[in-house]
């Protein structure tokens, strides 16, 4: 998902790269044409469904991975650095 020209996506965390298996997800964020960075913390295993509600200013991540289901928000800048 994209906010004012900078975007944050779910991958594998790098640690786990070419590893098979389930493994814990991580935040990547960047600018358009540029590498990604991980940003703090980890998410569930196969994370995906990420959005930004704009009333709260909060990202949101939804997920669910073997009858397990996770929302967790957090604060835009907190988690970017970016208003």
């Amino acid at each position: 998902m994209a906010r004012n020209g900078y975007f944050v996506l779910t991958g594998v965390c790098p640690e786990y790269a070419g590893v098979a298996g389930d493994h814990p997800s991580c935040l990547h964020g960047g600018v358009g044409g540029t590498s990604t960075s991980r940003l703090s913390g980890r998410a569930p295993v196969n994370s995906q469904n990420l959005s930004y509600w704009p009333a709260t200013g909060e990202l949101w991540l939804m997920n669910e991975q073997l009858r397990e289901r996770v929302t967790v928000h957090v604060p835009w800048t907190t988690l970017t650095g970016r208003p």
